[in-house]
């Protein structure tokens, strides 16, 4: 049987997150989807990662695993 992360949309169970959609509705995936997204986080950043992979990471290039472009 499924989780409720794994039914309700990552608005609902992630909502800091999914303030960081980009350009895509963040009421029509769930949290552990494997589909690239883009994502913008506060400070302007944009990039594409994995659904699932941002429920666990920021951004990377504030993070410093990406340089600053």
């Amino acid at each position: 049987m499924p989780t409720k992360k794994e039914t309700q949309p990552l608005s609902a169970t992630h909502p800091e997150l999914a303030k960081e959609a980009y350009k895509w509705n963040p009421n029509q995936v769930t949290a552990g989807m494997h589909v690239s997204k883009k994502w913008r986080c506060e400070q302007g950043h944009i990039w594409d990662a994995m659904i699932y992979q941002r429920v666990k990471s920021g951004c990377p290039y504030c993070s410093g695993r990406f340089p600053i472009k």
